[in-house]
């Protein structure tokens, strides 16, 4: 029959709850003599699940004939989760969001004109076996697609045995179980004499989170997720955004501890990035101490310094080997070891000592030749600034150590110096040469002072009462139109407002109008963004 035909047929809900009662919707539905009127639909009525694998009617325009196939060319009875007669083999998907839910099982199909009702008996007394089907089925072969995991890990996890009699509560089990798991997004199956067969579909890359391993300090994280993988085969690196499978690697990385003879707490949590963190909470993992070739961390306060920063903390896989390989690196740079390398990190094999893990960091540095600085030169004096105002802010001195930090405060303090001068859009910078031959660095400072900003107003925020906006206007002593200095804020304007507001934050705030060159000064008890 065309499409065309088909849309033209009238259609039947039928609903079976025995033979009897399909034999009496069959008499209602009994179609008239040959050139009667079409039928109206029946009254849809709830039905009992069916199971089974399919009834085969074959139809033409006269009759219906009952085959040993058990096949309707329009319909297809598919012991899916909705127990429906619809046109063509397509699968019913199992609902994700209601995996417990059952919705009305009806048989839904289409009847002829002037097609005999002994005929339609006929065909429904040799379909009976089907369609009373008991739901039982003896799967023999269970199948699954569309998953990447294997046969038998699948099998694993819907705790089905191929050769095993199933009831329809057994499979709607082994498919929550798949649906539970977090590893798909559609779980869809249907049955065939012998054969259940699941269709899974994945859950996008977008729900799964690639697992991380904090501090498990006897393994690579390659040998951890196989680790886990050899006893929980659906892990393979990453884990579900919800489902069961999170928390089994937990308790699997738990059991694996336990064979080294370590009592553990496994904690977890998602990280930005897509990421899922496993890390031993108990018993603590710390770092216990640093062996660095070359290094005498008792030899200068900074590097002392250091050790003492990086020890008895937490032991954490990466951010560790980081922190000592930068610190370190940083630390021998101040003391003008400008040429050093420091290799990699690693650390020796951990040990329980006193409730925790100790871990002790290696490695290996070349400090190399300790370099001095040779010439330094200013900025070239401009306005009201002066030489004293420069050589008082400066922190590089020839013969000194080249100290990274200290040429980055002298480049921001020498900003600071003119801007305290009316120069507020000064920008300051720094050229460096360097010897390796004789191991001294030369430094040029400069600074563009942008055009000098003069005095406007004075503001007083909300929170200072009259008598205070009066006693500071009196220590003002710096009239409109005067250029910008900081100094006499500070000795005198700055001085008044801590006075006035007896213990809380006295606040000054410059806005600068770019436009006019010109700057309001703003006074407040309270800090001013």
């Amino acid at each position: 029959m065309s499409e065309h035909d088909r849309s033209r047929t009238p259609t039947r809900e039928l609903c079976i709850f025995s033979f009897a009662n399909f034999a009496y919707a069959l008499s209602l539905a009994a179609p008239p003599q040959s050139g009667g009127p079409d039928l109206t639909p029946l009254d849809h009525v709830l039905c009992t699940p069916l199971g089974g694998g399919g009834l085969k009617l074959k139809a033409d325009s006269r009759k219906l004939t009952a085959h040993e196939s058990k096949s309707l060319p329009h319909f297809t009875i598919s012991s899916t989760r909705t127990y429906t007669l619809h046109p063509g083999p397509y699968p019913v998907p199992f609902p994700r969001s209601k995996p417990n839910s059952f919705r009305s099982r009806t048989l839904h199909t289409f009847w002829g004109r002037g097609i005999p009702f002994s005929y339609l008996l006929l065909a429904v007394w040799l379909a009976l076996p089907t369609l009373c089907f008991a739901q039982t089925m003896v799967a023999k072969t269970i199948t699954f697609t569309g998953a990447p995991q294997s046969q038998a890990e699948l099998l694993t996890l819907s705790g089905l045995k191929p050769g095993a009699t199933l009831t329809k509560d057994d499979i709607d089990a082994a498919a929550n179980r798949l649906d539970a798991s977090g590893l798909f997004s559609s779980v869809q199956y249907s049955t065939a004499p012998g054969i259940l067969t699941f269709t899974l579909e994945p859950s996008a890359k977008a729900q799964m989170e690639r697992v991380r391993y904090q501090n498990f300090v006897w393994y690579t994280q390659k040998e951890l997720n196989d680790a886990v993988h050899a006893r929980l085969p659906l892990f393979t690196g990453s884990v579900p955004g919800n489902g069961p499978l999170k928390d089994q690697v937990a308790q699997t990385l738990v059991a694996i501890l336990k064979e080294r003879g370590i009592d553990a707490t496994v904690d977890s949590e998602g990280v930005a990035g897509g990421q899922f963190e496993y890390r031993i909470v108990s018993p603590p993992i710390v770092v216990s101490d640093l062996q660095i070739e070359n290094i005498r961390w008792d030899s200068d306060p900074v590097l002392d310094s250091v050790r003492h920063a990086l020890i008895n903390v937490e032991y954490l896989e990466g951010l560790s080997q980081t922190g000592v390989h930068e610190n370190l690196s940083y630390a021998l740079k101040e003391l003008g070891f400008l040429d050093e390398t420091v290799g990699p990190i690693a650390h020796g094999e951990p040990k329980l000592e006193a409730g925790r893990i100790g871990v002790v960091m290696t490695g290996a540095a070349t400090p190399g030749s300790r370099y001095k600085v040779a010439h330094v030169t200013l900025p070239a004096l401009v306005g009201t600034v002066t030489a004293g105002d420069l050589e008082s802010e400066h922190q590089v001195k020839p013969g000194g150590l080249p100290s990274p930090s200290l040429v980055r405060n002298t480049v921001a303090r020498m900003a600071f110096v003119f801007q305290g001068h009316g120069f507020l859009d000064a920008k300051s910078s720094v050229d460096s040469s360097q010897d390796s031959a004789a191991h001294t660095m030369s430094y040029t400072f400069t600074v563009a002072p942008g055009l000098v900003y003069h005095m406007r107003d004075l503001l007083f925020a909300a929170d200072l009462n009259a008598d205070q906006k009066a006693q500071l206007t009196q220590a003002w002593n710096l009239p409109k139109g005067a250029v910008y200095e900081r100094e006499p804020v500070e000795r005198t304007l700055l001085l008044s407002l801590k006075t006035l507001c007896a213990g809380h934050p006295a606040s000054e705030k410059l806005i600068p109008d770019q436009a006019t060159h010109q700057v309001d000064v703003s006074l407040s008890c309270k800090p001013q963004r």
